[in-house]
Order: C-alpha cells, then sequence, then structure tokens
C-alpha cells in the first residue's frame, strides 16, 4: 500500500508550481513557502462558492496563480511576465523561443499549465500546473510537485502543442495564457 502524497488528493499543484518558482529563483525556504502556501489557502477560502469550484476543479486558476505573484512581487524583488496573455493561437515555435530564451538566464523559472492526455478509456485528461527550470536542447526540464508514477519531469518539443484541439494521446498541451515568467530581479 502506497500513502497519499501532495497532488493525489489535493489541487493545490498551482500553489506549488509557484513555490518551486519561488524556490529556483529566490532560493525560497520551507518556513516562508508555508507561510504562502497557507496564506493562498486563506485568501482562497474568503469566497466560499469561489472556493467549492477550486477545490472541484472548475476553474484554470489562473487568478490564483497571478495573485500569489502580485503579493511575492510587493514582498521581494521579483520580475513576472505575462509573454502572451489572452492571445487565442501562439505557434508551439513562438512558445518554445521564448520559454527557451528566458530560462536560458541564472534565477529564472517559467509556470505552465499543461494538459495531457492518458489515453486510458473513461479517464479524463489530467490538467496541471508546473514549474519550467530549463531547455535543454530539445527538452523542457521541470521542478514538479507530483509525487505519482505518471508524472513527467520533461516535455519533448515533438510532443508539445499550443492548440488544445486534436490533443492526442503522448501529447501535451501547454496552454499559452497560462505561461507567467519569473525572474530574480
Amino acid at each position: 500500500m502506497q500513502p497519499y502524497f501532495q497532488g493525489q488528493v489535493d489541487v493545490f499543484c498551482a500553489i506549488y508550481a509557484v513555490l518551486n518558482g519561488l524556490l529556483i529563483t529566490h532560493r525560497l525556504r520551507a518556513e516562508s513557502a508555508r507561510s504562502i502556501l497557507h496564506e493562498s489557502i486563506l485568501d482562497m477560502s474568503r469566497d466560499r462558492e469561489m472556493f467549492r469550484q477550486q477545490l472541484d476543479q472548475h476553474v484554470e486558476y489562473h487568478d490564483l496563480v497571478d495573485r500569489i505573484l502580485n503579493r511575492e512581487v510587493l514582498r521581494r524583488d521579483l520580475l513576472v511576465r505575462d509573454p502572451f496573455g489572452l492571445q487565442p493561437i501562439v505557434p508551439q515555435e513562438h512558445v518554445w523561443n521564448t520559454l527557451e530564451r528566458w530560462l536560458g538566464q541564472p534565477r529564472r523559472a517559467a509556470i505552465l499549465r499543461f494538459v495531457r492526455s492518458l489515453a486510458l478509456p473513461g479517464e479524463p485528461n489530467i490538467r496541471h500546473w508546473t514549474t519550467a527550470e530549463s531547455v535543454q536542447g530539445e527538452i523542457i526540464a521541470l521542478a514538479d510537485c507530483s509525487l505519482e508514477k505518471s508524472a513527467i519531469r520533461e516535455i519533448k518539443k515533438s510532443q508539445m502543442i499550443t492548440e488544445p484541439e486534436g490533443l492526442r494521446p503522448g501529447q501535451v498541451y501547454v496552454d499559452p495564457s497560462s505561461i507567467r515568467l519569473m525572474g530574480a530581479g
């Protein structure tokens, strides 16, 4: 019997993605990470209906990520960029090149949401927030919070798509509107 772990029974991967980004950019300590996690959960719980929607995964968590990042910009020397805004279509090559340029510098990270299909009958697609820490050749290396055996630790360029239509098993849809570039200022 395997014990439960983060992400298996909770839905806080978006918070952990920001925490891991801050770990890369600012060497965030565990006490500070715990404080940010607690503050974020308390903030979420102020609106009971919205909190329920977040717990039931009926939202995409963009607002949650932005609220945490906006607070952290006020607390530390943190640069945050939203490179694609709400653009409906961003070519895969443009997303890849943006991440490659940004992550090629020290103390930089990128937060992003991806969707992937495990192709198991009756199983929904997996939606997950993660932290990109580097681009190594044709691979984006992830500093991911999940301990699940099926978790991905990298996204290959050949697998990445930036338009959600037609997501097939083996592909990873990276939502351009979710990407937040982080760096030490």
